[in-house]
Protein backbone atom coordinates (compact mmCIF):
# COMPACT_ATOMS: atom_id res chain seq x y z
CA UNK A 1 0.00 0.00 0.00
CA UNK A 2 2.66 2.27 0.42
CA UNK A 3 3.97 2.22 -2.67
CA UNK A 4 0.79 3.03 -4.35
CA UNK A 5 0.30 6.05 -2.18
CA UNK A 6 3.82 7.44 -3.68
CA UNK A 7 3.05 6.55 -7.10
CA UNK A 8 -0.10 8.24 -6.11
CA UNK A 9 1.83 10.93 -5.20
CA UNK A 10 4.00 11.68 -7.73
CA UNK A 11 1.57 10.94 -10.40
CA UNK A 12 -0.78 13.99 -9.06
CA UNK A 13 2.46 16.21 -8.89
CA UNK A 14 2.87 15.38 -12.56
CA UNK A 15 -0.31 15.76 -13.79
CA UNK A 16 -0.57 19.24 -11.75
CA UNK A 17 2.77 20.27 -13.69
CA UNK A 18 0.98 19.25 -17.17
CA UNK A 19 -2.05 21.31 -16.31
CA UNK A 20 0.07 24.49 -15.65
CA UNK A 21 2.30 23.58 -18.88
CA UNK A 22 -1.27 23.26 -21.05
CA UNK A 23 -2.45 26.09 -19.88
CA UNK A 24 0.28 28.41 -20.64
CA UNK A 25 0.47 26.93 -24.38
CA UNK A 26 -2.98 27.16 -24.39
CA UNK A 27 -2.93 30.63 -23.74
CA UNK A 28 -0.16 31.47 -26.18
CA UNK A 29 -2.42 29.45 -28.68
CA UNK A 30 -5.06 32.22 -27.88
CA UNK A 31 -7.88 29.78 -27.02
CA UNK A 32 -8.59 30.36 -23.54
CA UNK A 33 -9.99 27.92 -21.14
CA UNK A 34 -10.78 27.24 -17.43
CA UNK A 35 -10.19 24.10 -15.31
CA UNK A 36 -13.26 23.37 -12.90
CA UNK A 37 -13.34 21.29 -9.76
CA UNK A 38 -16.57 19.18 -9.78
CA UNK A 39 -17.88 17.12 -6.63
CA UNK A 40 -19.94 14.15 -7.73
CA UNK A 41 -23.23 15.67 -6.71
CA UNK A 42 -25.81 14.23 -3.52
CA UNK A 43 -27.97 10.98 -4.33
CA UNK A 44 -25.58 9.55 -6.77
CA UNK A 45 -24.04 7.27 -4.69
CA UNK A 46 -22.96 3.73 -6.52
CA UNK A 47 -21.96 6.15 -9.52
CA UNK A 48 -18.39 7.11 -8.73
CA UNK A 49 -17.21 5.12 -11.57
CA UNK A 50 -19.23 6.77 -13.96
CA UNK A 51 -18.84 10.20 -12.23
CA UNK A 52 -14.98 9.60 -12.79
CA UNK A 53 -15.03 8.75 -16.03
CA UNK A 54 -16.93 11.70 -17.62
CA UNK A 55 -14.32 13.76 -18.25
CA UNK A 56 -12.90 11.02 -21.21
CA UNK A 57 -16.61 11.11 -22.19
CA UNK A 58 -16.88 12.85 -25.47
CA UNK A 59 -20.78 12.54 -25.76
CA UNK A 60 -20.45 14.97 -21.86
CA UNK A 61 -17.68 17.16 -22.73
CA UNK A 62 -19.82 17.93 -25.85
CA UNK A 63 -22.81 18.62 -23.80
CA UNK A 64 -20.63 20.87 -21.29
CA UNK A 65 -19.23 22.63 -23.92
CA UNK A 66 -22.99 23.74 -25.35
CA UNK A 67 -23.91 24.30 -22.40
CA UNK A 68 -21.23 26.96 -21.38
CA UNK A 69 -21.56 28.34 -24.60
CA UNK A 70 -25.52 29.08 -24.12
CA UNK A 71 -24.36 30.16 -20.90
CA UNK A 72 -21.57 32.50 -22.29
CA UNK A 73 -24.43 33.94 -25.22
CA UNK A 74 -26.93 34.29 -22.44
CA UNK A 75 -24.81 36.58 -20.45
CA UNK A 76 -23.84 38.75 -23.45
CA UNK A 77 -27.38 39.42 -24.16
CA UNK A 78 -27.73 40.16 -20.33
CA UNK A 79 -24.86 42.95 -20.64
CA UNK A 80 -26.21 43.56 -23.92
CA UNK A 81 -24.09 42.18 -26.01
CA UNK A 82 -24.43 41.40 -30.03
CA UNK A 83 -23.61 38.10 -29.70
Amino acid sequence: MGAERIVDKKFKRFEERYKEERGLIDESLGRPHISLSVEMPEGCEGLEEEFKSLSQDKEFMSELRDLVKKHLERKGREKGGNR
